[in-house]
């Protein structure tokens, strides 16, 4: 009896301990160790008083589940009542309210209120696992904000989008993508400005929507340089694949030399 009691205790201790989450208490520890890490930072907003947030922390936050995902983020726990700048930077209106970010603050994914554990779970089981190329990308751009660092930065949240399979969270890293595309636009190097419109093209059809890109790359004239109409010639053969036209797609394969753009073709489903 004695023996069987040990074991258990033994099993909750094990399973207890697999199970929690090592919560930061302070922004720039918590920021300090996603960015190490290359991790995305999980915000939870919350105060002693919330009914609610408790029910959060027992069926989400200590639940069975997140033995398999407290290593995927780094987590932070803001209390509204002793953080109020923080609170008031990131307009918490209502709590519980947990927010996905990149550790300079840019809101990938939020929801608040609880009423139940399954959407959380579904999003935090699709976080990325290393986010460190995408990390090195944004400090390029903080320290130069040029037309090539935009770009960079800009990939590297495509490549990160193409990974995720939950659409609400892979949508918000096609955003960000399309966002700094889009700046790289304005810059001065037409070339690069040129692949960023395309880019931003290519995200359409990433996302599933290739009829769309596809008349979308019909309007953008002017593409002058081989580097250029090979990319939109990868496009064409990207969203026709996609469309299951087979006969438009070798023919758009056979225009393209890269032998990177071929392996991604290849690579597509």
């Amino acid at each position: 009896m004695r023996k069987t009691i040990l074991l258990s205790l033994f099993s909750f201790i094990l399973f207890s301990s697999q199970a929690q989450i090592n919560w930061h208490y302070d922004m720039e520890s918590a920021k300090q160790t996603a960015l190490r890490e290359g991790k995305l930072l999980l915000v939870d907003f919350w105060a002693i008083w919330c009914g609610p947030c408790k029910r959060m922390d027992s069926d989400l936050w200590e639940s069975e589940e997140m033995t398999s995902l407290a290593n995927n983020f780094v987590a932070f726990k803001l209390d509204v009542d002793n953080h109020q700048a923080l609170a008031r930077k990131y307009s918490v209106s209502s709590i519980p309210r947990v927010a996905i970010m990149t550790p300079d603050g840019d809101i990938l994914w939020d929801r608040t209120g609880f009423s139940g554990a399954n959407e959380y779970l579904s999003v935090l089981k699709a976080l990325p696992a290393d986010l460190k190329d995408m990390y090195v990308a944004l400090n390029n751009l903080e320290n130069e904000e040029n037309s090539e660092n935009l770009f960079q930065t800009a990939v590297a949240y495509q490549e990160v989008a193409k990974t995720i399979e939950y659409n609400s969270l892979s949508n918000q890293f096609f955003n960000a993508s399309n966002r700094y595309f889009k700046k790289a636009t304005k810059k001065d190097d037409q070339v690069i400005g040129q692949l960023a419109e395309l880019n931003e093209v290519l995200n359409l059809a990433l996302r599933g929507a290739s009829k769309k890109a596809l008349k979308k790359l019909k309007k953008i004239d002017g593409l002058d340089t081989e580097v250029t109409q090979e990319f939109a010639n990868y496009i064409r053969a990207y969203c026709f694949k996609c469309e299951g036209l087979d006969d438009k797609f070798n023919s758009e394969k056979k225009k393209i030399t890269d032998p990177k753009l071929l392996a991604a073709l290849d690579e597509s489903n």
